[in-house]
């Protein structure tokens, strides 16, 4: 792989990006290490492109690697593949599990790319996928694919536990249920500015400029929410785009924020209640996915003649997996 591994722009990140390599080692795999501890093999293959987070030995198979990856960053698959293709030329790795990839679907192949690239050489070959990979039209997984014929894609979930995705009303039920929360709280003293927040939002609507009607609705949210300092932990907590929360803390915290509405006897339409079931059945299921992929993972680990087995799932995966794993 000359030219993959001589290709300077393919070398360089786009951007610093952040990934935790978990690692199950074996204690009986040592030939598969080359005689090299699990956690310095991560080391080595995510030098100057990511971070070893955390480690822990297994009782059995092969070492387990997983990359956090942020589904939306072409720095990161980047720095993924770059990752990858170490440990395919240094440590042999053949076998890659995906999250997203789901075991009654159809199998990932390549034929339209032995078709597309059939009368180009090798060297041109990778560059056109080195060229994909930096536009964000494959992942580092399949860029691995494309360039090496030994790499195996593991199908890791299943479609029960793979939910589409939260609509707009699912994906902020949460924060509804945090505004009436804090409604309760708002005292005789909060009315004069809560007033006037409400006749300048209704003033704006008038006007034609969205951006300043949006920005005059989160002041009032805002400050709803900064007269009950509980709620406003709990939003602060999952706004934050700075810190991804596991999914288990997650469903935890949701559903706390459910039991003090409860406790508070607060009524919501049906379509508010429906809107947060659905969310909580969002991360229910993400959570067994997480123990699906753990599984599938291991079952891929424990046979014969697996070197070491890469398993790239989102970030919110990550602490729950490696609890698993461990």
């Amino acid at each position: 792989m000359k030219n993959v591994k001589n290709n300077k722009s393919f070398l360089i990140p786009l951007l610093a990006f952040l990934f935790i390599c978990v690692i199950s080692c074996s204690s009986n795999n040592s030939q598969s290490q080359k005689g090299r501890d699990a956690s310095i093999i991560a080391k080595d293959a995510c030098q100057g492109v990511g971070i070893v987070g955390k480690t822990s030995r297994g009782s059995k198979g092969a070492p387990i690697l997983i990359l956090e990856e942020n589904h939306a960053s072409r720095a990161g698959q980047i720095q993924h593949a770059i990752t990858l293709v170490r440990l395919h030329e240094r440590y042999g790795l053949k076998h890659i599990a995906l999250e997203g990839y789901l075991k009654e679907r159809s199998k990932i192949t390549t034929d339209w790319w032995i078709t597309a690239t059939q009368n180009l050489n090798p060297e041109a070959k990778e560059r056109v996928a080195v060229r994909l990979l930096k536009e964000g039209e494959i992942s580092s997984a399949e860029f691995l694919k494309l360039i090496y014929n030994d790499i195996s894609l593991y199908p890791v979930e299943t479609t029960t536990e793979y939910p589409v995705g939260l609509d707009e009303k699912s994906y902020l039920a949460p924060l509804l249920y945090l505004l009436k929360i804090a409604e309760q709280s708002i005292r005789e003293e909060h009315m004069p500015k809560l007033k006037q927040l409400t006749e300048d939002f209704k003033q704006l609507e008038k006007g034609d400029n969205k951006e300043l009607v949006e920005k005059k609705r989160k002041e009032i949210f805002d400050y709803i929410l900064s007269v009950d300092s509980w709620a406003q932990a709990k939003a602060k907590a999952l706004q934050d785009v700075d810190v991804i929360m596991p999914e288990d803390q997650q469903l935890a915290m949701v559903e706390e924020i459910v039991n003090r509405a409860e406790k508070l006897s607060l009524k919501f339409e049906p379509e508010e209640k429906e809107a947060m079931e659905q969310y909580l059945e969002f991360f229910r299921k993400r959570i067994k996915a997480s123990k699906t992929m753990s599984l599938s993972a291991g079952t891929i680990a424990d046979q014969p003649d697996v070197s070491v087995v890469v398993t790239v799932v989102g970030a919110a995966h990550t602490e729950g997996m490696c609890s698993m794993l461990s």
